[in-house]
């Protein structure tokens, strides 16, 4: 068999995880759960998602490579909470309109930075004082705009 079209039992498993993730991901709408989104969404996953990784194995086989995809559990994990908080780009701190929303003592996780960027975690003290923990490097696209940086 060509190796081009040889995936193992792993790689197989890990690409239906990352689709099925995926496609939920896309089923909100804001912060709510849209299921007569999901045709559309496992769709756009299908032929986004699946056929741009496709390529890169294809073209590494083809370039003499050994090439298979591997599903990175902490993004995954990240990608899934991050669909319950509304923030999916980064800013360049905490949007104002969510710190005000934010009781003493609550907890705000949002994407900090234009080229450094971290997935932090904030507890407001105060209504003057957040007190911020950086819990993991990631990338996002920078926030433009009012809450963002200029364009």
């Amino acid at each position: 068999m060509i190796e081009i079209f040889s995936f193992d039992k792993r790689e197989i498993l890990e690409i239906s995880i990352a689709v099925f993730v995926l496609t939920i991901i896309f089923s909100f709408e804001g912060l709510y759960f849209n299921s007569n989104l999901l045709g559309i969404s496992f769709l756009a996953v299908i032929t986004a998602f699946l056929l741009h990784e496709l390529a890169h194995k294809f073209s590494a086989i083809k370039l003499g490579y050994h090439a298979r995809f591997r599903l990175y559990i902490p993004s995954t994990l990240l990608s899934l909470i991050l669909v319950f908080t509304g923030v999916k780009v980064a800013a360049p701190d905490f949007p104002k309109p969510l710190i005000e929303q934010l009781k003493v003592g609550g907890i705000i996780l949002a994407i900090i930075g234009y080229h450094d960027q971290y997935l932090v975690k904030g507890i407001k003290k105060s209504e003057k004082e957040i007190e911020r923990k950086v819990v993991l490097p990631v990338v996002f696209l920078p926030l433009k705009g009012k809450y963002g940086w200029d364009s």
